[in-house]
C-alpha cells in the first residue's frame, strides 16, 4: 500500500536515467522542449528564458523537479568533454579549459506559490496593507525577489546572506549572480563562473505588478559574472506575461511551452499506470471506477492530474482504513475478504475534496458511462416516473430497449430484462440507485436530470430523440 500511495502522489514514478521518454505520460512534447532548453543552456553563454504554462495540477512542478535531475546528469556526463564554443557561437575560440576550470552548475527551484505570498513580512516599514490583504513588501520592487533569494540561500549558503532588516532582496540577487565558485589548486585559488538554471515556479501573472515582472526579467538579462537561464511557470494566460516583456525587446523570451488540459482518456491512462495491479493489500480497484474519475476530473477539475490522483489516493486510504478496522475487530482474522473500490466510493471522495456544491448530481451523471446515462434518460425523460422519483423497472426497460435497439451491438440489443436489472444492480452497488421490489429510485432528482438532458448538448452528442416522437431516428 505504501508503494501505491507513493505512486498516487504528484511526483513522477522514476528518476531520469539517460535519454528516456517523458517522466509524465502525455507530457512528451513539453519534456522534449524542456530538455532541449537545458542542453542548449549548458553550452550557451547567452541568457535564455522560457515560460511553462498550464493550469494548476498539470504537472509543471513535477517536470521542473525532473528537469533538475536531468540538468545535473547532463552536466556530469558532458561538460568535462565538451570543447569550447567557436567565437561565432559566443565562445572564446580557445581550447577547452581543464575540467576543474569549467563553470560550476547550480539549479535553483524557487517557489512563488500564493502560500508564500501570504507569509509575514519582517520589515516593519513595509507591512501596510494594500486593500487586498497582501503586504506592501510583495507589491514593491523587491517583492518577487524575496522568494528567489530564499531559494538562493539554500543553494548558495556561503555567498548568500540575506537579512530582511538590513539588506534588500534585490541586492542579494546581484551578489549571488556576481559571485564566483572558488577552487583551490596547488598554486593558487581559481575563480570559476557559474551556470545557474533558475526555476521560478508558480508565477502569478495577475498578482504581481507589471513593474515587478519587468524587474525580474531585467535582472536575469543584466550583465553578471555568471550565466543565468530562467524558466518561469504560470497558470495564467502566457500572452499576458509576454505582453509585459515585449517592451524589454527580449526576443528569446517569447518561448512558451504549454501543458494543455488532459481529457478523460489521458487521465484514465495515467491513473491506471500509477495504480498498477488491480488488487493491492486486500483492496480491489475497479477499472470503471478509475475511468469515472478521469471523466469527472475532466469536467469539474480542468483535467488536473493532481486532482485525479488526490481523489484516488483519498479513496484508497479510506478503504484501507476501513479494511484494517474490520481486520482488527475480527481478531486478525485472515479470512476477512478484500474490499472493492467502486464508482460510489470515488464520488464520496470527490465530494469531500471539491465540496458537494461542486460535485453535484448533474456532474456525476455527466461522468457516468453511457449505459447508466441511457437508463437515467429512459427513466426521467421517456417514462417520467412519479413526483417522488420512483420508476417502474419493466417500463423503463422497455423504453431503454427502444433507445438502443437500432444503435448498439447485437448482444445489447437482445439484452433481456435480467441483464437490464444487472445494469441497475451495478448502479445500486455504486450508490446511484436503490431497489424497492420492482421499482427503483435514482441518485439524482427528476427535475435535475431533466434539466441536464434538456439544458445541454447531451442529446445531440448521443444522437437521441424522444422515442415517443421518432423511434427510427435513434442513434448512439
Amino acid at each position: 500500500m505504501t508503494r501505491l500511495l507513493k505512486h498516487l502522489s504528484a511526483e513522477p514514478l522514476c528518476a531520469i536515467k539517460g535519454d528516456v521518454g517523458s517522466p509524465l505520460l502525455h507530457r512528451e512534447s513539453a519534456w522534449h522542449r524542456l530538455k532541449r532548453f537545458v542542453d542548449i543552456g549548458l553550452r550557451s553563454e547567452k541568457t535564455r528564458t522560457l515560460v511553462l504554462h498550464g493550469c494548476d495540477g498539470s504537472g509543471k512542478t513535477s517536470l521542473l523537479r525532473q528537469l533538475k535531475s536531468y540538468a545535473i546528469q547532463m552536466y556530469d556526463n558532458q561538460m568535462a568533454t565538451v570543447p569550447d564554443r567557436p567565437v561565432e557561437d559566443g565562445g572564446s575560440g580557445f581550447p577547452s579549459p581543464p575540467p576543474h576550470c569549467k563553470r560550476k552548475l547550480h539549479v535553483v527551484h524557487a517557489s512563488t506559490t500564493p502560500r508564500n505570498h501570504m507569509a509575514p513580512v519582517k520589515k516593519p516599514t513595509t507591512t501596510s496593507l494594500n486593500g487586498d490583504g497582501h503586504t506592501a513588501e510583495y507589491l514593491s520592487s523587491d517583492g518577487l525577489f524575496v522568494d528567489v533569494v530564499a531559494a538562493f540561500q539554500v543553494e548558495f549558503g556561503d555567498v548568500c546572506r540575506y537579512n530582511s532588516w538590513t539588506t534588500p532582496a534585490r541586492a542579494v540577487w546581484d551578489q549571488v549572480l556576481d559571485s564566483y565558485h572558488v577552487v583551490q589548486t596547488n598554486t593558487s585559488p581559481v575563480y570559476i563562473g557559474r551556470i545557474i538554471f533558475l526555476f521560478v515556479d508558480g508565477l502569478n501573472v495577475y498578482y504581481h505588478d507589471r513593474n515587478i515582472l519587468r524587474d525580474l526579467f531585467k535582472a536575469v538579462h543584466a550583465k553578471h559574472n555568471n550565466v543565468v537561464h530562467m524558466i518561469v511557470t504560470t497558470a495564467g494566460p502566457p500572452a499576458s506575461l509576454l505582453t509585459v516583456l515585449k517592451s524589454l525587446d527580449l526576443q528569446h523570451c517569447n518561448t512558451v511551452v504549454a501543458l494543455p488540459s488532459l481529457n478523460s482518456a489521458a487521465l484514465t491512462e495515467i491513473l491506471m499506470d500509477r495504480l498498477g495491479p488491480p488488487a493491492v493489500d486486500g483492496v480491489v480497484i475497479r477499472e470503471d471506477a478509475v475511468a469515472f474519475v478521469g471523466r469527472l476530473v475532466e469536467l469539474v477539475g480542468a483535467g488536473s492530474v493532481s486532482i485525479a490522483l488526490a481523489v484516488c489516493r483519498r479513496t484508497l486510504l479510506q478503504k484501507y482504513d476501513a479494511l484494517t478496522q474490520t481486520y482488527l475487530a475480527q481478531g486478525n482474522n485472515h479470512s476477512v475478504k478484500c474490499d472493492v473500490v467502486q464508482v460510489g466510493d470515488m464520488v464520496t471522495s470527490a465530494k469531500e475534496l471539491f465540496g458537494g456544491d461542486v460535485v453535484t448530481a448533474r456532474w456525476v451523471l455527466a461522468a457516468l458511462p453511457r449505459v447508466p446515462q441511457l437508463i437515467v434518460y429512459a427513466a426521467v425523460v421517456e417514462c417520467g416516473g412519479t413526483h417522488e422519483g420512483v420508476y417502474d423497472a419493466r417500463h423503463v426497460h422497455a423504453m431503454y430497449s427502444r433507445l438502443v435497439v437500432d444503435s448498439l451491438d447485437d448482444h445489447l440489443v437482445r439484452s433481456s430484462y435480467d441483464l437490464f436489472r444487472r445494469e441497475l444492480d451495478w448502479m445500486v452497488a455504486n450508490d446511484l440507485a436503490s431497489w424497492n421490489g420492482d421499482v427503483f429510485t435514482l441518485f439524482i432528482p427528476q427535475d435535475e436530470a431533466m434539466s441536464f438532458f434538456h439544458g445541454n448538448l447531451w442529446k445531440n452528442d448521443m444522437g437521441l430523440q424522444s422515442t415517443s416522437k421518432k423511434h427510427n431516428t435513434v442513434r448512439v
